[in-house]
């Protein structure tokens, strides 16, 4: 028992020193000054370029003068004109606002959209709870060395698992803070500007004229002439010979007929012939 009521002891004394040390921070995260910051800076612009492909590299040159970094990059196309492309980079929260206005030299701004978002009094916080938990894992290890029981030293060991867990979590929270609020992301969006299409003149319209009219018909007249008499002739040529060979034969066929067949009598001849009544005397 005086063993255990020793432990105790001890480790209350470790928990208020802990307390002792860490009370200051709180105090200093409680009283952060209005014009201390630390601020994520997130910006996303859409422009309308000449060409995507070499505004792509442009702003990839821009951002590796700035001292940024690609985080994303992608290109496609929709038909056979039409080419899009998309970066991501992170730039230093110092050359934030120096990039942005680089970028938007490469084209026409089409839209933007700044954000910023304070995690000071977050950082702050995870800091404070990281320093706790910092202070009772030392604790536990020095506890855990002046165990004599195993019950105790599984104890112990169980609850320096669990902080050890927690510091690795709220550790790797307080990172992302620390580095998104020390590197700004642009996200760029890029299409390339359609070529406005050539319209098509419109015939002028002409006036309406009685003699150009009437010349018209009269050359249409001409070359309708000109074809029945090539067509004339052309058959004439072709077909003449033929059809006076046939015209001679079809009269010689006539002919014979006429001469071998003998001559049938009309129908006037048939009919019998009645003798005229002579007039009746008064």
């Amino acid at each position: 028992m005086r063993k255990r009521y020793f432990m105790l002891t001890i480790s209350g004394l470790f928990g208020l020193l802990a307390l002792f040390l860490l009370w200051p921070n709180r105090l200093q995260a409680q009283a952060a000054q209005p014009g201390d910051r630390l601020v994520m800076k997130e910006a996303n612009l859409s422009l309308t370029v000449a060409e995507t492909r070499t505004a792509v590299q442009t702003a990839m040159n821009l951002a590796e003068s700035y001292n940024g970094y690609v985080l994303n990059q992608r290109q496609w196309e929709t038909g056979a004109t039409s080419t899009y492309g998309e970066l991501t980079f992170g730039v230093p929260a110092d050359q934030f606002e120096v990039l942005l206005n680089a970028l938007r030299t490469l084209g026409t701004v089409e839209d933007e959209q700044l954000s910023g978002v304070d995690v000071l009094a977050t950082a702050v916080d995870l800091q404070s709870r990281l320093d706790n938990l910092t202070a009772n894992q030392t604790r536990l290890r020095t506890l855990l060395d002046q165990t004599r029981t195993t019950t105790e030293t599984l104890t112990l060991h169980q609850q320096l698992l669990r902080v050890e867990n927690e510091i690795n979590d709220l550790q790797g929270e307080l990172n992302f803070y620390n580095g998104r609020s020390a590197n700004g992301r642009i996200t760029l969006h890029l299409s390339a500007l359609l070529p406005t299409p050539t319209p098509t003149p419109l015939p002028t319209p002409q006036s309406w004229s009685a003699a150009h009219t009437a010349k018209l018909a009269s050359v249409r007249a001409q070359e309708n002439a000109q074809t029945v008499a090539n067509f004339a002739i052309y058959r004439g040529i072709t077909w003449g010979p033929w059809l006076l060979i046939l015209a001679l034969l079809g009269f010689g066929a006539v002919r014979l007929r006429r001469r071998f067949m003998p001559s049938q009598p009309t129908q006037s001849a048939l009919l019998p012939r009645i003798p005229a009544k002579p007039p009746e005397e008064l």
